[in-house]
């Protein structure tokens, strides 16, 4: 992985974004105890914990909101066998959010987007997520987006995760980031 400025490179997948300025990088490992608080205590979660891997990178914009989640990008790259499609892909996505987050709420689910240059699959979805560490919880209602491409050998999934309050979302941002994705 290569880090210029605000821009990351995966040299094995060819994949790159552009970070917005006020952003900061941190390494994927650090957002293994965020995700440990985030996902629930159920038979969904503990699936969901098996499978679930370190990013191989991660930007957020801290607005210093303790009552909102930071804006956060984070990409993965997770093994592929060849088999399955997008469509695959998009047709699990509803149950498996709707498993760790009851109230998952789904606005987009297709295979037919474009991101970083390919055809992908992209969902975007509400929900609230829970921290629960040391006895206690806080709730985030959160907005979610992610895009999935199939590379050889690997699926690379690219999700932004942010509040649902527009003041702290930083759409303009976002969208500048999701934009800036490229994959040769």
């Amino acid at each position: 992985m290569t880090v210029r400025g605000n821009e990351f490179t995966c040299p094995a997948t060819g994949f790159s974004f552009t970070k917005p300025t006020r952003w900061q990088f941190m390494p994927g490992a650090w957002m293994r105890l965020d995700r440990e608080a985030t996902i629930p205590r159920t038979e969904a979660g503990e699936r969901q914990r098996l499978v679930a891997q370190d990013p191989i990178a991660v930007c957020y914009w801290e607005h210093r909101s303790a009552r909102h989640l930071n804006p956060t990008a984070q990409l993965f790259r997770r093994p592929w066998d060849g088999t399955g499609t997008l469509g695959d892909a998009v047709a699990g996505i509803e149950a498996l959010f709707v498993a760790l987050w009851p109230d998952t709420r789904v606005e987009v689910a297709t295979d037919r987007a474009m991101f970083a240059g390919h055809r992908a699959a992209h969902y975007m979805l509400t929900c609230t997520q829970t921290f629960q560490q040391d006895g206690f919880s806080v709730h985030f209602p959160t907005r979610l987006r992610g895009f999935s491409i199939l590379r050889a050998g690997c699926i690379l999934t690219f999700t932004v995760s942010t509040p649902t309050q527009r003041q702290y979302r930083a759409d303009a941002d976002v969208e500048a980031l999701i934009a800036s994705a490229r994959c040769a």
